[in-house]
């Protein structure tokens, strides 16, 4: 760390406060630092491990350096950690994990939580990455040419995966103001394009088909051999189309309307039916059709034997 107001000064003196600091992570194995970011503490991220500085402030005899976790980060410069709502997002090492570093609730300790536990498969050998913080959208670029992203609301509580495909490999992204701006290859040729959150002009000749499933049953812990579920509540925002295990939610017909926005509320589904196996999903979101869905929360009833 160099003096104080002078960035080139690496000069220790004699160890005044204002005066540059230079320091080893003591560790019992060698660590590569990758990246150090300014946040509510010093954060060092290295190969084997994350590490912050809690001193405040930092001077040369002040200074307190603790390892909190072993995940370890990527190496690569292009695939730098991202700052969303406060917390670091980081590539960890073995370049399958999306990880979010941030402090426990008593504020003392960092934990690595893992972003993409039940999506690893949309993660695939990384290469870029970049955060638009206006769209709240984490894009990942993988080296099979597609393109992995994290939608995440701290406020509404939403974290929800997709993969993005095009007519093109995606070989790069980043983000300039609130704009998306990714280089696709296609045929050996290259081209610049930008995300449009409006233009739907390929809906008719692109199929579209989303879904998304509840954990199975055994991840309660409590083993069910037989699953009655009686009703589905969700609570939609401003949607237009949604179907629950292939059948469709019935909408009140003027959200159809050009002017309308959609439906917003609470709907339900009844008697949908029994269940055996306990490694599949009680309930599927599911649609193919280019209208806007937000499901802020899903509730289900029902009764299962152990």
């Amino acid at each position: 760390m160099s003096c104080v107001g002078d960035h080139n000064n690496f000069n220790v003196g004699t160890g005044l406060d204002d005066e540059a600091i230079i320091t080893t992570l003591l560790s019992k194995e060698r660590q590569q630092i990758c990246s150090l970011i300014s946040s509510d503490k010093l954060q060092i991220l290295t190969s084997c491990g994350e590490w912050a500085i809690d001193s405040k402030p930092v001077t040369p005899s002040n200074m307190n350096i603790m390892q909190y976790t072993t995940v370890g980060s990527i190496t690569s410069h292009s695939l730098a950690p991202q700052k969303i709502e406060g917390e670091t997002v980081f590539i960890s090492g073995t370049k399958k994990d999306v990880r979010k570093l941030s402090l426990d609730t008593l504020g003392d300790r960092y934990n690595a939580d893992d972003l993409c536990a039940f999506s690893k498969h949309l993660i695939n050998n990384p290469i870029d990455i970049a955060y638009n913080k206006v769209l709240k959208q984490l894009y990942i670029v993988n080296n099979n040419g597609s393109m992995a992203v994290l939608n995440q609301d701290s406020v509404t509580g939403i974290s929800a995966w997709a993969r993005y495909t095009s007519y093109g490999n995606f070989i790069s992204v980043a983000v300039s103001g609130n704009e998306t701006f990714v280089i696709l290859e296609n045929n050996g040729g290259y081209k610049l394009a930008k995300f449009s959150h409006t233009a739907l002009t390929d809906s008719s000749t692109h199929a579209i088909e989303f879904y998304a499933s509840g954990l199975p049953m055994n991840f309660s812990g409590h083993r069910p051999i037989h699953l009655r579920l009686r009703k589905i509540n969700l609570r939609l925002y401003e949607t237009k189309s949604a179907f629950i295990n292939g059948m469709r939610v019935e909408l009140p017909n003027e959200i159809y309307s050009p002017s309308s926005n959609g439906f917003s509320g609470d709907i339900s589904m009844n008697f949908l039916g029994s269940q055996i196996d306990e490694s599949t999903s009680p309930w599927t979101i599911s649609g193919n059709e280019s209208m806007p869905i937000t499901v802020l929360s899903i509730t289900v009833y029902g009764q299962y034997e152990i």
